[in-house]
């Protein structure tokens, strides 16, 4: 429903897509030239393939990139064996160009940039090629080239298909069933806004069959961001980044003087480059080989706290793909960059990747778009597994070879618009798993022959493995997190991995459980705890993960550093908790979640202590250096499940370079909204407080703590109120909070029950104080911990929460005699009770923003802080 009120508003606002299609007409189609040409395959001069072509160089009927009518021109290109000799067609290639700075780059200057690798290869695709000029080129010409800008050239794409559909038929020329759309590089980038536009007003008049794109830079901020983070590699290429510079400059209104901010040999050429059309890329590319972008560019484009820098990065976010783009998940797409590419960051292509795959509509739980290695079995197909910085040779060349076989195997895959049922049948199986049976029953031994690699059964766990294949990597420039983020961007979970781990170091029958890695039995196995009905348990534990060391400076010299890290997973794992609430889990990401694999998922892991995520900070303005993370991280038992989440950062927080340095990074709190198992519905939230170190409260030197923590003790009341339905509440973390300093009986648990709204209780006060709180002002309670958990019952809830049980685990949470950690566990038994009468109970609508749940890779699914917004002028944001 909800995706149809979208379509018929976009028709409203937008005009009928089917309106824009009659408007044009056969006559407004005119021919300027047409000619029967060669298409070459090949590489650097040497032809292996041709084939020959008949161009006809067309002009239509479009609007330009700021919606006012005006011309536009390309071409149609038909294969002679189809055109004369009348051989049959399966579909209609839309491409997109890349990258061209000169006039004569235009398609209809008979220059082809891609399109004729794919038709002169030996597969010989029966396809009819459609490619506009784009704007600025063509009849065009001297327009101003939208390079990589939001959507401006997506409708003259458009257009040019269905101007080429009215000329194909007015000549009678069949033009097949299938519909491909396509582009390398900079025409990766425009075909995916063709297919933006596709979505938003052309889906009842286009259906692509596939879009298949490599190389693109998709989010132009990370782009960005990627190329000035390796300023000092001269393998990068630098007209890209100064093409994208002239083009968001000159279209986003910014009026910036860009020579200025240039050395040569950019600074007096850069207006002679990109605004006469007489210089292709090649031209600039050889000006600027080998020159690392320090060289070229000044600190005024190279720094993120330059205001050029942000106005900028701001033009990119205007005018993003992504902005108001409601994808249409009956497409199919295809998306392949390499690994190290050193003109196009692959970041920036990994982001398209990231979107689609955790894109929802509005109520949806799940991604739309499923990542597979199996083609047919997905929406969304990656590549990203080739060693190579090679933009041009290795990801070009790659690319079209891909796109050609995809050209020629689509008509066998699929017989008019449904899945060919024999070549299903045959790739239906192709898992990582039923390859590996397939090759035993082959004769393959592969159990042997990785044991003998490995040197026994379960020799070595998970940690050990990963430093030895970090070396036999190293000659192909990988690591092993580079080879398990190309195994999650197709859609191979950790856990594949892991069972494919298991089998392979066991001498266990098919079908082994991958709870029973070797890597995780040497020091934990899950107990099998059966559960009373009703009830569920949480926990709440820092886990102390700051780093040991800091650059030179002792951090965290007592901390449990990557061992320690190791034990307390396991101590989490052997608890079996339905859900786990974490602090100051920083640094030991892999560590601390390296045994709660097989039982738990999580939530975003936003960084670590980390020096490279201080290289942005503004230095020169102290007072707004802050770092993005936040230390918190959620994990929940399989079955249950998490919908929407917010992060929230503190409106005020204290401590730049003291008082235990609480504003050096962004804490806050966390929101999830959570289904367990049994299907009981309950609100969490996880957060960390502000703290007063026990030096600053000796000398009585912590009153700004306090009055910070008390303010976030009301901001939290106000979001929990401000989003309170039917449903009971949980909130635990590490409040740094004593009742007797702190006044939150008052500005927290009173203020909520004055609403009426619902009642809030502590359950160490409860349960261990008879619900009496220590006195504001008086002596600390012997039992309090600055650890808590706190539950709130709504007083229209269907389903209230009453805690059974409170423990502070100090004696499991010991290590020969010492504490694994500076923080005890806590852990609460919650029974639920259904109300009798639960007519008429409405749950409000929730707003939180709904995200994928990140990997478990020690890094961010997309290796960025997606959804992290920080602004340097110490402005507190919402996430």
């Amino acid at each position: 429903m909800k995706r149809l009120f979208n379509t018929m508003i976009g028709l409203l606002l937008c005009g009928s897509p089917m309106t824009a299609w009659a408007q044009m007409t056969a006559d407004e189609v005119r021919v300027i030239h047409e000619i029967d040409t060669v298409w070459n395959f090949g590489l650097q001069g040497i032809n292996l393939y041709s084939r020959s072509m008949h161009r006809i160089d067309i002009v239509y009927p479009s609007t330009d990139p700021k919606g006012n009518p005006t011309e536009m021109s390309g071409y149609v290109a038909i294969p002679n064996d189809i055109y004369k000799d009348h051989q049959p067609v399966d579909g209609i290639l839309l491409y997109s160009h890349y990258t061209q700075m000169g006039y004569d780059g235009a398609p209809t200057r008979g220059y082809a940039q891609g399109e004729d690798y794919v038709m002169a290869s030996p597969l010989k695709p029966n396809y009819i090629v459609v490619t506009s000029d784009q704007y600025g080129y063509g009849v065009t010409e001297g327009k101003g080239y939208y390079y990589c800008y939001g959507d401006a050239n997506a409708q003259a794409g458009i257009d040019c298909l269905l101007a080429a559909r009215l000329l194909l038929d007015a000549r009678g020329i069949s033009q097949g069933k299938l519909l491909v759309n396509a582009g390398y590089s900079s025409g990766g980038y425009e075909a995916i806004a063709i297919q933006k536009l596709r979505d938003m007003k052309y889906r009842d008049v286009i259906s692509f069959d596939k879009t298949v794109v490599g190389g693109l830079p998709f989010d132009m901020v990370e782009a960005y961001n990627e190329m000035i983070d390796k300023k000092d590699d001269t393998d990068l290429k630098l007209f890209g980044l100064l093409m994208i510079l002239d083009s968001y400059n000159t279209h986003g209104g910014l009026e910036l003087d860009i020579p200025s901010m240039l050395n040569e040999p950019a600074a007096s050429m850069f207006d002679e480059w990109f605004h006469t059309g007489k210089y292709s890329t090649q031209h600039v590319k050889d000006a600027l080989d080998g020159l690392p972008i320090t060289e070229v560019l000044k600190d005024t484009l190279l720094k993120s706290s330059s205001p050029v820098v942000k106005k900028l990065k701001q033009a990119m976010k205007d005018v993003a793909l992504e902005n108001d783009w409601e994808p249409d998940t009956t497409q199919n797409y295809f998306v392949l960059n390499v690994l190290h590419d050193c003109v196009v960051p692959t970041g920036s292509c990994r982001s398209l990747i990231n979107f689609l795959s955790t894109y929802r509509y509005d109520g949806e739980t799940s991604p739309l778009f499923k990542k597979s290695i199996v083609p047919e079995q997905t929406h969304l197909q990656t590549n990203f597994v080739i060693p190579s910085k090679d933009h041009v040779y290795v990801g070009g060349l790659t690319y079209y070879l891909q796109l050609a076989i995809m050209l020629s195997t689509l008509p066998v895959l699929y017989y008019d618009g449904e899945l060919n049922t024999h070549y299903a049948d045959l790739i239906k199986d192709a898992t990582p798993m039923n390859i590996i049976h397939k090759l035993e029953d082959a004769g393959i031994d592969l159990k042997k022959i990785v044991q003998e690699r490995m040197g026994g059964e379960g020799s070595g766990n998970i940690f050990s493995l990963m430093a030895e294949l970090d070396e036999k990597l190293q000659p192909l420039g990988l690591t092993s997190l580079d080879v398990l983020q190309m195994a999650d961007d197709s859609g191979l979970s950790l856990l594949d991995i892991f069972e494919i781990y298991t089998y392979l170091t066991t001498e266990e029958s098919r079908g082994s459980d991958y709870r029973e890695i070797p890597a995780l039995r040497q020091t934990n196995r899950v107990a099998d705890v059966k559960e009373e009905d009703g009830t569920f348990s949480v926990m709440t534990l820092n886990v102390d993960g700051l780093p040991n060391k800091w650059l030179v400076l002792d951090v965290n010299k007592d901390g449990p550093k990557s061992e320690g890290s190791m034990a307390i997973s396991s101590y989490l794992a052997s608890k079996n908790c339905d859900i786990i609430a974490m602090q100051e889990d920083f640094n030991y990401r892999w560590e601390i979640w390296s045994q709660l694999f097989a039982n738990y998922q999580h939530d975003e892991w936003t960084g670590g202590i980390i020096y490279e995520d201080m290289l942005d900070c503004d230095f020169l303005h102290p007072q707004n250096i802050k770092l993005p993370c936040d230390g918190l991280n959620m994990s929940w038992k399989n079955g249950s499940q998490s919908g929407a989440y917010q992060r929230v950062a503190w409106e005020r927080s204290f401590g730049k370079f003291s008082h235990d340095f609480d504003d050096m990074v962004t804490k806050g709190f966390r929101r999830h909204d959570m289904v367990l198992g049994d299907g009981t519905e309950v609100v969490v939230y996880n957060m960390h407080m502000d703290a007063s170190s026990y030096r600053d409260e000796t000398m009585g030197n912590d009153a700004k703590d306090r009055e910070v923590r008390l303010a976030q003790w009301i901001q939290l009341r106000e979001h929990i109120m401000a989003h309170l339905d039917a449903r009971p509440v949980i909130v635990m973390g590490d409040m740094n909070t004593l009742y007797h300093r702190d006044d939150v009986k008052k500005v927290f648990f009173d203020e909520i029950a004055a609403t009426g709204l619902a009642t809030a209780a502590d359950v160490w006060v409860e349960l261990q104080q008879n619900g009496i709180f220590p006195e504001m002002g008086g002596e600390p309670q012997q039992g309090e911990l600055l650890d808590k958990v706190i539950y709130i019952n709504p007083a229209n809830a269907s389903t209230t929460i009453a805690p059974l049980s409170y423990e502070v685990d100090k004696a499991g949470y010991e290590a020969d005699g010492k504490p694994l950690g500076d923080h005890y566990p806590v852990i609460v038994r919650f029974a639920t009770q259904t109300a009798r009468d639960a007519a008429g109970v409405k749950t409000v609508e929730q707003h939180a923003d709904s995200q994928e749940w990140f990997s478990v890779q020690g890094i961010r699914k997309d290796a960025q802080r997606k959804g992290i917004g920080i602004n340097r002028q110490g402005q507190k944001v919402l996430f």
